[in-house]
């Protein structure tokens, strides 16, 4: 699957729709019962993400391969194969988006406001946790704009302080 034109709407970066996860799962001959293993390149990085978006649309056994293709390959010594396997439509129907997985950008922004004005006292429920490097975090490194279709995320920096 390829992340940016499978999950997401072409211009919104917003997911596919319920029915369109529908259709996608069982294109791919998953089931409601059926155990999804998700593996990519790049450590994994697009296979956790597509692994999120099963569970926002209520598939119930999702799992990550460990070490991804590279393990599987370098490090196992695993063959590949390029043959597509052919799968018969599965079942699965796509549920309403779980939104206690998934935080908008209200909310994201309540929560820095919150944390903001405790000035760092019992600043709330939540926590914003920020997953980059400290090269990515300056700005030193970024993403690959080739990986977003040209379409790169802004580099360096966090949410401000107010």
């Amino acid at each position: 699957m390829n992340w940016s034109s499978e999950f997401t709407q072409a211009n919104t970066r917003e997911f596919i729709s319920e029915s369109e996860f529908t259709e996608l799962a069982q294109s791919l001959g998953i089931d409601d019962d059926s155990t999804v293993v998700i593996y990519g390149d790049s450590n994994n990085w697009f296979a956790a993400y597509a692994a999120w978006v099963f569970n926002l649309y209520g598939a119930e056994d999702v799992r990550l391969l460990d070490g991804g293709l590279h393990k599987w390959e370098a490090y196992d010594g695993r063959e590949l194969s390029e043959e597509k396997p052919s799968v018969e439509a599965g079942s699965f129907e796509a549920q309403p988006q779980n939104h206690d997985i998934r935080a908008l950008q209200p909310e994201v922004l309540e929560v820095a406001e919150t944390n903001a004005e405790a000035d760092g006292e019992n600043a709330g429920d939540y926590n914003l946790v920020d997953i980059r490097s400290a090269e990515e975090y300056t700005g030193e490194i970024g993403v690959d704009p080739e990986i977003f279709e040209g379409r790169a995320p802004p580099s360096g920096g966090t949410f401000p302080e107010r």
